[in-house]
């Protein structure tokens, strides 16, 4: 056991010391600083299920291919035999995810030992599933959320399930940077201002590209009318393990945060962590939302990379982020001697407001260039190289701790060739530069009662004045232009054939080239 333990601590903590990066964070103090506590030094769930492997019991039990003796064969030779030895099931000797007595409850007792929370909870169906469980356990049927308009479309589902009445805080774009900012403190006091009745509140920070709020700021305010703090922090679950990155909303004593552990940790995709901080939120409510919105076959493929991604941050943690933030410094400034790009660094973001940016986040603007961001990533492709996502203006590329010195240097080579190429934005993507976005439609019908109404589907031209069904939103990075039961008007649909003409992809809508259609309330 102590062997297995020891050579994974190998595998997951191993690497050279990078360069020292220099800037901090004065306010911003680590949870941990590479002074693990004794019982952080174990993984509970990865040693008890090897314990019970040894035993070597008759599996007659799901999953049908017991142990792999039953899998594919060309799989099996892949992947090797352990992925399918602990694919196991929920059997006494292997505790439940839903209702943890054992094994998975000393994992989550690490776990919120070591995020600093009241509760940590381990999710198997993403944060998709966090941020569904949030919302359908702070609000109900005719409340009032507080809700960025910049969030993920399962905030949306969120307001389905739970029935609640949006309250949309609208989302600040910047042109010279080419995305959407998260809320700040002023818009956050007008909200509150503005919408007394409010239930709760639901934040994005950081978005996609990595620009976080002052969630301290934030989450005190709102604390004081009384207010519940929703955060989906999906790209930032590595925060509090180095002072150089923004400050995390856990510290901020946010009442619910959820964190996409494999986005920036090393677990396994579609493994989440969701934090509860004690105060306003009921803690069985919250329980019992889990229980009806999570799986129960969770896969222990999953929470056991959970739980060892854990041990790897809190014994290892700030060594590894150390030489993933030098490799990270390293590739903006080298990006920013290309002639033509510019990869956005703080002072950029400062120019917008009062912002934190993820050093591990590299957004490269190809505005000077002449190259859109979208025909970058088919050129980068060309390369070898796949990027994170791609807008009009930016590719957006993200650097973690599986990074290496010849992994940037290739991405840095490939750009320098990407730069040499001719190439020329579409004159629609010019128009649309400094042209006005959309206000936020008016909300006819709470979104349940939309997607709960008889819809059909009509040409998107003979859209005006119907009702939204459907969340319409373009990607990346899919902030919602319609969300269901809101008044499609003019300036709406004329937006989206704007953005139909660029060519991004827009989820909501059907057809092909410019026969578009859309689902509205019938």
């Amino acid at each position: 056991m102590r062997r297995g333990v020891a050579q994974l601590g190998r595998a997951l903590g191993s690497g050279p010391r990078g360069r020292r990066f220099k800037s901090g964070r004065p306010d911003h103090e680590l949870l941990f600083k590479g002074e693990a506590k004794t019982d952080q030094k174990r993984i509970p769930l990865f040693e008890g299920l090897l314990s019970f492997l040894k035993e070597k019991r008759l599996p007659m039990h799901i999953p049908g291919h017991k142990g792999g003796s039953g899998a594919p064969l060309t799989l099996k030779e892949f992947l090797g035999e352990n992925v399918f030895r602990l694919d196991l099931t929920e059997i006494a000797p292997l505790d439940h995810l839903l209702t943890p007595r054992g094994i998975i409850k000393e994992a989550l007792d690490l776990a919120t030992q070591a995020f600093g929370t009241d509760q940590t909870f381990f999710v198997v169906n993403g944060t998709t599933g966090c941020i569904l469980a949030m919302i359908f356990s702070s609000v109900t049927e005719g409340d009032e959320i507080i809700i960025s308009r910049a969030s993920h479309r399962s905030a949306i589902g969120g307001l389905i399930l739970s029935g609640a009445f949006p309250r949309y805080l609208p989302s600040k774009f910047s042109w010279e940077c080419g995305f959407s900012f998260p809320n700040n403190l002023e818009e956050v006091k007008a909200a509150l201002e503005r919408y007394p009745k409010a239930k709760a509140i639901f934040l994005t920070s950081p978005n996609y590209y990595g620009v976080t709020q002052d969630s301290y700021s934030i989450v005190k305010i709102c604390h004081e009318h009384g207010l519940p703090v929703l955060v989906d922090e999906a790209h930032g679950a590595h925060f509090i393990f180095h002072e150089s990155f923004p400050p995390s909303a856990l510290k901020a004593k946010a009442d619910l945060v959820a964190q996409s552990a494999h986005k920036t940790l090393s677990s396994l995709t579609q493994s989440s962590l969701l934090h509860y901080n004690k105060g306003i939120i009921d803690l069985h409510r919250l329980q019992s939302a889990l229980l009806i919105l999570q799986t129960t076959s969770p896969s222990y493929l999953l929470t056991v990379s959970l739980d060892a991604s854990r041990w790897q941050m809190v014994n290892y943690g700030r060594e590894i982020w150390q030489k993933a933030i030098d490799l990270a410094e390293y590739a903006r400034a080298e990006l920013n001697r290309i002639e033509g790009l510019k990869c956005l660094g703080e002072e950029d973001i400062s120019k917008v407001g009062d912002f934190y940016l993820d050093p591990m986040k590299l957004t490269i603007n190809f505005k000077e260039s002449g190259i859109s961001g979208r025909e970058a990533e088919k050129m980068l492709r060309k390369e070898g190289v796949e990027v994170e996502l791609s807008d009009p203006w930016n590719v957006l590329c993200l650097v973690s701790t599986g990074d290496t010195w010849e992994s940037i240097d290739r991405l840095v080579q490939a750009m320098r060739r990407v730069k040499q190429t001719n190439g020329k934005a579409p004159k629609e993507l010019r128009d649309l530069e400094g042209s006005t976005l959309p206000g936020i439609p008016e909300q006819v019908l709470t979104p349940r009662e939309a997607f709960q109404a008889p819809h059909r589907l009509i040409p998107l031209k003979d859209a005006v004045g119907k009702i939204s069904s459907e969340i319409v939103a373009p990607y990346p990075p899919g902030i919602p232009v319609l969300c269901p039961g809101e008044k499609i008007e003019e300036e709406v649909v004329s937006y989206l054939w704007k953005i139909i003409r660029i060519g991004l992809v827009i989820h909501g809508l059907e057809g092909e080239g410019e026969e578009k259609w859309i689902r509205i309330v019938a």
